[in-house]
């Protein structure tokens, strides 16, 4: 063997590891699927209401992201998985309208409420 071939042997095995472990971890990896949230960046809570579907009103702490809850007491998560046909952020001391969507929450949906109170999805 000379110093010339070594250099290629370890380029091709090196290579052949990079592969398989591309590989396997493609085989292993599931994708996690995607989940519908709310993320209140005010220093007050904020309740949210599902419209048109039976939901409670769920409260949001200040500061904080969670995941949207559906009908079924799970959250909302998965590619195409939607629930109502819109839904009202309210500001939970005074009951104010803070924003709407006549859109329903689905999987990929991101309710972001900034400190300024404005609602944005």
């Amino acid at each position: 063997m000379t110093h010339s071939t070594v250099p290629r042997r370890f380029s091709a095995l090196a290579l052949l590891a990079v592969v398989s472990v591309t590989t396997l971890t493609g085989c292993i990896y599931d994708r996690v699927p995607p989940q519908a949230m709310l993320v209140n960046s005010r220093n007050a809570p904020v309740t949210l209401t599902l419209t048109g579907v039976d939901v409670e009103p769920k409260e949001f702490p200040a500061s904080e992201g969670r995941a949207v809850w559906g009908a079924d007491g799970k959250p909302i998560k998965g590619d195409g998985v939607c629930e109502g046909d819109g839904f009202v952020v309210t500001d939970t001391a005074t009951g104010a309208v803070l924003g709407t969507s006549d859109e329903p929450v689905c999987g990929d949906t991101l309710i972001r409420v900034k400190e300024d109170g404005t609602v944005t999805y």
